[in-house]
């Protein structure tokens, strides 16, 4: 894992200075602080920070060129197959000067061109120089696990691994693009190539792009909604295989291992199969509030599998004290509070090892999230108008409570979304401010271009297809991927996700529905495992007391912070209905607070 930053000029009369190249890395520090290195050549600049993983010695040094000095990379990630790839490559006579896999990357390159990307199976994103044809091509993986920024002008374009690092070049006027703020009020997250600032774009999870003086082209290589679905039925012996071998394949490193170990089926199912391998160490933590607490599941994984566990109960002074930290890794506007534990989960791991693997991607690919449940149901209901006013009523009866996801917390937003089409009923269920509210904050209610194209991608006759494609190409990219990603590299430490192996991304795509629904084909697994009874639990999520601590602990703090929203454009109406209505218990408001908050300590991050 690394931090990388870059900028070519179309003018090959310009030259590129060092120094700019080297304020974008030096930004980068957590996510390389073992090395770092620096290309120039006239107008092409190449800037990397380096977390050493793989091939520990100077021979794996960035930025890296081929052994004649025309092909040169940058490289953000781990190529797993890398070792297979190798040794084809050195039957065609090519001599390698590392044992790193970013090498490989540039034979590749040289070899397929574009096509290079159809043989990499891992996790990148990646910036190659070709000097003879002043060619810049550059690539993000499939599913999104590695961000890619970039900015282009007439002149010519700069991109880095991270938004900050692009707001330190003089090209960047930090000013906020409305269609991305409104994205993330209602989505808690940013969406597909938007980015917080004007101008600058994301490049997309399976895209590449060459960048010539012709200007920029980009690639979608893959996709999706592009798997193909035979609906057949499948044995859980096979998805245990292939999910074995994806294991294996992400423990290789010239480092030590460990797993992130929640006590959940995902987890704990990557932890087994990585026990079967060699010995590992687990890392948890867990909330002092108990319903909220799984720790007790993960101390009896890792006690029936023979793991060492380290473990960490976090206290609400604990979230407070890591807010400051987690806002200056998460570079754009991030609502989701569960990335304050993650980040204080990679900071405990990273004290013991610098790789982990984790259980991302399970819920998305294999059913895990109740919305789907909540589509089958909302379907239902649509043809009976009676029963959805029943319902409705009901839900004016239930009292707010501060449990788990309460049931009429539940209910209430499940009758939010029934009436609209699949594709825009589960936006509505899992959104921390609904559109039409918006007003209330001085915001327009139009739905942003960009993010109705992403869910216009996700429509489909079938509405469990649909949920399946709006997790995969929505919340698992834009949300589960970058809380990984920041949280860890913050941390400078990596997190591999086995579960998002391109073998198991197929094999979850053909499945039947009904396998794929409440993770039956994972709990099939489980049954004979030394930990079953971990497979018959039901699903939580990863969640947060936020809702108790805005009205505790944490309330003078939350006061501070959307005092401070108001200075940034937001109108004080909003603030006061969602503050009033929640403190009073009238309706719990966290999410709509929470985001507010997020997007105040989000600008005091970068002024």
């Amino acid at each position: 894992m690394c931090g990388i930053a870059g900028k070519l000029y179309f003018n090959i009369n310009k030259s590129v200075s060092e120094m700019e190249i080297k304020k974008m890395t030096d930004v980068l520090f957590h996510r390389g602080p073992d090395g770092e290195g620096v290309f120039i050549d006239k107008n092409i600049g190449l800037g990397h920070r380096r977390l050493s993983i793989i091939d520990l010695s100077p021979a794996g040094h960035q930025p890296m060129s081929d052994n004649e000095g025309i092909i040169w990379i940058i490289f953000n990630g781990v190529i797993y197959n890398f070792l297979e790839l190798r040794k084809e490559l050195e039957k065609e006579g090519i001599k390698f000067k590392s044992k790193s896999d970013t090498e490989v990357i540039i034979y590749l390159y040289k070899k397929y061109g574009i096509d290079c990307l159809k043989h990499l199976r891992g996790m990148f994103a990646f910036a190659i120089w070709d000097k003879v044809n002043q060619k810049l091509f550059f690539a993000r993986d499939r599913m999104g696990k590695k961000p890619f920024y970039y900015f282009t002008t007439n002149d010519g374009i700069v991109f880095a691994s991270e938004l900050k690092a692009l707001l330190r070049h003089p090209w960047i006027h930090a000013q906020i693009n409305p269609s991305a703020l409104r994205s993330f009020l209602i989505l808690g997250y940013i969406p597909g190539e938007l980015s917080i600032i004007s101008g600058i774009k994301k490049l997309p999870s399976g895209c590449a792009a060459t960048f010539q003086r012709s200007g920029l082209k980009l690639n979608s290589y893959y996709r999706v909604e592009d798997e193909h679905e035979d609906g057949s039925c499948r044995d859980a012996k096979e998805l245990e295989n292939i999910l074995a071998q994806a294991v294996k394949r992400r423990l290789v490193a010239d480092v030590e291992v460990g797993v992130f170990l929640s006590g959940g089926i995902d987890s704990s199912l990557i932890a087994w199969l990585a026990s079967r391998q060699s010995p590992i160490r687990a890392f948890s933590i867990g909330f002092s509030e108990k319903e909220f607490d799984e720790s007790s599941y993960a101390r009896t994984v890792a006690k029936k599998l023979g793991l060492t566990i380290i473990h960490r109960t976090l206290q609400p002074a604990d979230m407070l004290n890591a807010i400051p930290n987690v806002f200056q890794v998460f570079d754009e506007p991030f609502a989701d509070a569960s990335a304050i534990p993650t980040y204080i989960l990679c900071k405990l791991t990273s004290e013991h090892v610098k790789v982990a693997l984790c259980g991302d991607g399970g819920d998305e690919l294999f059913g895990g999230y109740p919305t789907l449940k909540a589509q089958f149901w909302a379907e239902k209901l649509r043809t009976v108008p009676c029963a959805f006013q029943t319902l409705k009523m009901l839900s004016m009866f239930l009292p707010e409570s501060e449990k788990y996801y309460p049931a009429g917390y539940i209910l209430k937003r499940f009758l939010t979304g029934v009436k609209f089409p699949s594709h825009l009923r589960q936006l509505l269920w899992t959104a921390y401010i609904q559109p039409e509210e918006l007003s209330d904050l001085g915001i327009s209610t139009e739905w942003p271009n960009e993010l109705l194209n992403i869910l216009e991608s996700c429509k489909s006759e079938h509405f469990q297809r649909t949920s399946h494609l709006l997790d995969q190409k929505l919340y698992l990219p834009d949300d589960i991927l970058v809380k990984s990603d920041r949280a860890s590299m913050g941390n400078s430490m990596e997190v591999r996700a086995p579960f998002l192996d391109k073998d198991v991304v197929t094999f979850s795509a053909g499945l039947k529905y009904s396998q794929r629904s409440n993770k039956r084909i994972l709990r099939d697994i489980l049954s004979h495992s030394p930990i079953a009874e971990i497979g018959r639990r039901k699903k939580r999520g990863f969640a947060v007391p936020m809702a108790r601590w805005l009205r505790g602990e944490l309330k003078d703090w939350a006061l501070e912070h959307l005092e401070s929203v108001i200075d940034y454009g937001i109108e004080r109406k909003g603030v006061n209905k969602f503050w009033e209505e929640h403190q009073s218990r009238r309706r719990d408001r966290w999410r709509e607070l929470y985001a507010l908050i997020a997007f105040s300590l989000w600008q005091k991050s970068i002024h």
